[in-house]
C-alpha cells in the first residue's frame, strides 16, 4: 500500500480537548478534522469542499517528538445579554516544537492523487497551520512511502480509530527515569463527517477512538495496523 507521508515541524501547536472550560488541555496528536483541514489548505480548497475529502481520504499522524509543553495565558472578554462585559482568564496547554509524520491515502481516487497531495505540500496554496490559525508549521519532507501490514509490537503517540479496550493486550513495560512521567491511553470521540451550511460546520457522525501517548499498547485480534518500517499506526 502506497501513501503520501508529510513530515512537519511546528513551534507552538495545540489541539484542544473540548471538555475543558478555563484550562484547555491539548491532545498530543491532531485528529482527522485537523488533518483534512491541513490538506485542504495545502490544496487551496474552500471549506465547502472539505466534506468530499473526508469521504475520499484516510489519514493519521504519529508524534515523532516534542521539546516540552507550555501554558499560554489569555484574558478574554465575555459579552452578556444583560449587564456589563466580564473578563475571564483562559489557560491553553501547547506543545513546544512538535514533530509529526502525517499520512494520507486517497483510496485509489484519481481526483486527489498522491502526486497532487505531495505537490500541494511542496507548494501550498494557503498558509499551513496545525491547531489554531496562527500555529504555523514547516514542511520538512513530502514523499510517497510503502506501508506494510502489522499486528505486532506497540502502538504509541498516535490515534487508534477504535476503543483500545476492545483489543487490549498489554502496556509497554519500559523503565522510567527519575522524574519521568507517562500518560495512559485516552478514549475520545472524534467527528469524522460534517455538513457545512452558510460556512458553519456541523458534525454529522462521530467515531469512538483512542489517543495513545508515550506508553505504548499491544493489541490482540487486530490485523489492520500499518507500518512504514519505523512507525505503527492505523488509517481512518
Amino acid at each position: 500500500m502506497q501513501v503520501a507521508r508529510i513530515s512537519v515541524k511546528g513551534s507552538f501547536n495545540s489541539f484542544r480537548i473540548p471538555s475543558g472550560i478555563r484550562y484547555h488541555r491539548t491532545y498530543h496528536v491532531p485528529t482527522k478534522p485537523t488533518l483534512i483541514g491541513l490538506l485542504g489548505a495545502a490544496m487551496g480548497f474552500e471549506d465547502v469542499d472539505l466534506p468530499d475529502l473526508f469521504n475520499t481520504i484516510t489519514t493519521n499522524a504519529v508524534l515523532d517528538g516534542y521539546s516540552g509543553t507550555v501554558t499560554d495565558l489569555w484574558l478574554i472578554t465575555k459579552l452578556k445579554t444583560q449587564g456589563e462585559p466580564e473578563s475571564s482568564p483562559i489557560m491553553r496547554e501547547m506543545l513546544f516544537e512538535p514533530r509529526y509524520s502525517i499520512y494520507y491515502s486517497n483510496n485509489g481516487s484519481s481526483v486527489t492523487s498522491l502526486d497532487k497531495i505531495i505537490d500541494a505540500f511542496t507548494d501550498p496554496v494557503f498558509a499551513l497551520s496545525l491547531g489554531r490559525s496562527d500555529e504555523m508549521i514547516e514542511v520538512k519532507e513530502a514523499i510517497k512511502v510503502d506501508l506494510q501490514s502489522t499486528s505486532n509490537g506497540y502502538f504509541k503517540n498516535t490515534i487508534l480509530p477504535f476503543n483500545y479496550k476492545d483489543f487490549f493486550d498489554s502496556y509497554e513495560n519500559s523503565p522510567l527515569r527519575r522524574g519521568q512521567t507517562f500518560s495512559l491511553p485516552q478514549v475520545i470521540s472524534i467527528p469524522i463527517m460534517f455538513e457545512i451550511e452558510d460556512h458553519i460546520r456541523k458534525p454529522l457522525q462521530y467515531l469512538e477512538a483512542t489517543m495513545v501517548y508515550d506508553r505504548g499498547v499491544k493489541l490482540r485480534d487486530k490485523e489492520d495496523g500499518l507500518t512504514d518500517g519505523q512507525r505503527k499506526f492505523f488509517l481512518y
